[in-house]
């Protein structure tokens, strides 16, 4: 045998260094597939706490960083390396009939071992790359389930991941954040540091005001404040969320925000800047001896409230000290007024439990108001009554006039839905029509601006409302327009005309107030809401006279609508510092202006009337003329239908013989009324719709003529002479007018609600006793005595009066 050279010793060394090697490089392919599974698997945890708890963005991620981590140093630690004992050690067991011996002795090998072991060096690499392919491959296959997994829940519920670099750097940063009590701490000024992993308990009294001061990096969404409840009783609530403000910008990274705020009841403080789950202080609020009061309703209130109707309330408080007043606080707008309810004369009283009839029709300035309503408790406590108040009861509140508007505006709203389906010439109406009809109808009866023949018209509509869903009839839409329309007209007019004559109302309060009253803020408060007035009577005296032919004839018109003549006693009112209450020559100027003012509005009332009995005679003329062209229309469409009389029972060839006549005629007549349509649209519209319809079944006489339907031809010409009479009837019944007469407006009397309880406060000096009016009327109602002519005596006496 040749020696080789080459020891056993130094050949197994050989043998460990090559499989140490492959061992090595397939360990970097194992390791990468591994952290590719881990990094899966820490997706996965983040998008999933992400969507258990999505305001935690930061914990979600590092949640996931240490599963990455865990599992990487998991995997790291089960690497074992190969030793070169025991590679000897697993040679000997898997190659017991080779002589593995010679190994460890130091000698050299022969040639025939020296091939025996190269042989051997060949296997073992071979096996263990198959190995370490096999086992990088099966933890690859163990990571595909992981990828898309965390690929479908990165595609849904990924985390902000600006979020969290901006929470990392607050934690980064040590944000800082403390808590003032400026107010409402026995200990003053102490300043309170706010903790992130701890809760500040604090004690404060009424009234108070806490400061949060804040160290953050600078960012574009300034930090917010978060008050929760406390009270056991409820479950947890979100109380009020602040934003505090940068109180001046540092050139350094970190800026300063500040928030001042008082609470009424106990709370958690949560800044999300420091902490999102756990609360940074918890104000416990001590309760003061003051009085508790509590204010509600005796009975459930509708919205909105009639301000003529008292209002029942029920004010109940316990006190500590004695009782010494009652009050109300009444809030509208910017103003606050103050109702005495009770002074206790009683020094000794602790509780109350009382009822009050609240007024709320001397508060109102606007036809509609939100009104706060505070009970207010004062006690005897010394050296300072303590003063407690109640929850605010709030609630809206109309007046008449306002409910009369309100009326008029849901009936409006019916009338864009009719002329909506004139317009779409559809027979069918939108269902809401029925709900704002129900609204005007009720509305109505809650007003005393609408008498019974109001309200017995607008119950009418409702029935022709109703009707037309049944019959679905365009004509019968065409008469709820026409009639809607008369309604709204005439009472635009009586709304203008009553308004006009609120201003004479207005200056006798004026005049009585400049009389007796030496305060002239009031004065000038006074002069101020009729001023407001007269501007809006202005605006509506334009349009008014814009309608007129021939506005030049008003010869005022120029001086009151340039010179605003009728504003002038009410302007400068405190000019030199007058006392006006003994100026003789302002209510002599005011008794000239209402002279004025009287004279204009029968000028152009006078005006006005004269323009409608004009457009009432042009009208009748054209009505007239109208009516011969439409008779001459009914003869020649009555030959049509005598011709076709009885065509079921007459032969074709009698018929076709006599069609080319009526065919002539139908023409003509399709031709005039459709001129006869449009020139008395402008002077009857519900006589130019029946002609419209009256010319559709024309049109459809002559085609059904024109294809020999003879019978239908007849049915459609009688329906066209149906129409044609009741486009006669029509014109007949507008050239009459609107049938009915409203009271004529004259004189100073008042009747609208626009100033009183509306633009002007009014002061009434006097009282009507029940007995005199409202028994009086409920004993006539309730009885049965008297006759059918005395029933209609007094329900005019109740319109004409009592309205």
């Amino acid at each position: 045998m040749t020696e080789t050279g080459l020891s056993g010793k130094n050949f197994s060394f050989q043998l460990f260094t090559v499989l140490q090697k492959i061992k090595k490089s397939f360990w970097l392919f194992y390791l990468s597939v591994v952290a590719l599974r881990s990094l899966c698997i820490a997706i996965i945890l983040m998008c999933t706490w992400k969507f258990i708890n999505p305001d935690q963005d930061l914990a979600s991620f590092f949640i996931a960083l240490m599963a990455f981590i865990a599992i990487i140093y998991f995997e790291y630690t089960n690497f074992k390396p190969l030793s070169e004992k025991s590679l000897l050690f697993s040679l000997d067991i898997k190659h017991p009939h080779f002589d593995t011996s010679i190994l460890y002795e130091m000698r050299e090998l022969n040639q025939e071992e020296d091939q025996l072991y190269k042989a051997l060096l060949s296997r073992e690499k071979q096996d263990l790359v198959r190995h370490e392919l096999a086992r990088v491959f099966n933890n690859a296959l163990s990571a595909l389930i992981p990828f898309c997994a965390a690929f479908w829940l990165l595609s849904n519920y990924s985390p902000s991941f600006a979020t969290i670099l901006s929470e990392a750097q607050q934690v980064t940063y040590n944000n800082r954040a403390y808590l003032k009590a400026i107010q409402g701490d026995q200990s003053q000024d102490k300043i309170y540091e706010l903790k992130n992993n701890q809760t500040l308990e604090l004690n404060l009294l009424q009234p108070n005001l806490l400061e949060i001061s804040l160290l953050l990096p600078a960012q574009e969404n300034p930090p917010s404040v978060l008050l929760k409840n406390l009270d056991p009783l409820e479950k947890e609530k979100k109380l009020q969320t602040f934003q505090m403000s940068l109180t001046s910008r540092q050139s350094n990274e970190k800026q300063p925000y500040q928030l001042r705020f008082a609470i009424t009841e106990n709370v958690d403080i949560f800044v999300p800047s420091l902490s999102k789950d756990k609360p940074v202080a918890r104000i416990n609020l001590k309760k003061s001896p003051v009085p508790i009061v509590t204010l509600t309703p005796k009975s459930k209130i509708k919205e909105p409230w009639p301000d003529e109707v008292p209002l029942d309330l029920r004010i109940r408080t316990h006190t500590t000290y004695p009782l010494q007043q009652v009050n109300l606080l009444i809030t509208i707008g910017n103003k606050t007024f103050k109702e005495l309810v009770n002074t206790i004369t009683h020094e000794h009283l602790l509780s109350l439990d009382t009822t009050y009839s609240l007024n709320l029709e001397r508060f109102l300035e606007e036809d509609t108001a939100e009104i706060e309503i505070v009970a207010e408790v004062i006690d005897r406590a010394t050296p300072q009554p303590l003063v407690g108040r109640s929850n605010p009861l709030v609630l809206k509140t109309m007046s008449a006039y306002g409910r009369y508007l309100q009326s008029l505006e849901s009936l409006r709203k019916v009338k864009e839905h009719v002329d909506h389906a004139i317009k779409e010439k559809s027979k069918e109406l939108n269902p809401e029509i029925k709900t704002h009809m129900q609204e005007s109808l009720d509305q109505s009866q809650l007003t005393p601006f609408f008498d019974e023949l109001d309200r017995s018209n607008l119950l009418y509509f409702q029935q022709l409302i109703d009707e037309s869903f049944k019959s679905k009839n365009l004509s019968s839409i065409y008469d709820l327009d026409e009639l809607i329309s008369q309604f709204l007209t005439e009472h635009e007019m009586l709304d203008d005309r009553e308004r006009d004559r609120d201003f004479f109302v207005a200056t006798r309060g004026f005049s009585r107030l400049l009389e007796q009253s030496e305060d002239k803020q009031k004065i000038n408060d006074f002069s101020k809401k009729i001023v407001a007035f007269l501007e809006q009577r202005l605006k509506r005296w334009k349009l008014r006279v814009s309608y007129l032919s021939h506005p030049e004839k008003l010869t005022m018109w120029d001086n009151v609508s340039q010179n605003k003549i009728f504003e002038a006693p009410f302007l400068n009112k405190d000019k030199n510092g007058k006392d006006l209450s003994k100026n003789v020559a302002e209510l002599k100027q005011l008794s000239q202006t209402v002279e004025t003012y009287r004279q204009w509005i029968n000028d152009l009332e006078a005006a006005e009337d004269k323009e409608r009995e004009e457009r009432e005679k042009n009208k009748q003329e054209g009505l007239a003329s109208a009516r011969e062209e439409l008779v001459a229309i009914q003869k020649r469409q009555a030959v049509i239908s005598t011709k076709l009389d009885k065509s079921a029972t007459r032969t074709q060839e009698d018929l076709d013989e006599v069609w080319p006549m009526s065919r002539m005629n139908q023409n003509t007549n399709i031709k005039d009324t459709n001129k006869l349509a449009q020139k008395i649209r402008a002077l009857s519209p519900q006589a130019a719709n029946r002609l419209n319809l009256a010319l559709e079944a024309m049109k459809l006489t002559l085609q059904n003529g024109n294809d020999s339907n003879y019978i239908e031809s007849e049915s459609y010409s009688d329906l066209s002479n149906r129409l044609l009479r009741q486009a006669e009837t029509s014109s007949s019944q507008q050239s009459q007018g609107y049938g009915r007469k409203r009271r004529k407006v004259a004189g100073d009397n008042y009747y609208g609600r626009s100033l009183y309880g509306g633009d002007i406060e009014l002061k009434r000096d006097y009282e009507v006793d029940r007995r005199y009016r409202e028994d009086i009327i409920e004993e006539i109602n309730d009885s049965s005595s008297y006759d059918t002519k005395n029933k209609m005596i007094f329900d005019n006496y109740l319109r004409r009066i009592i309205r």
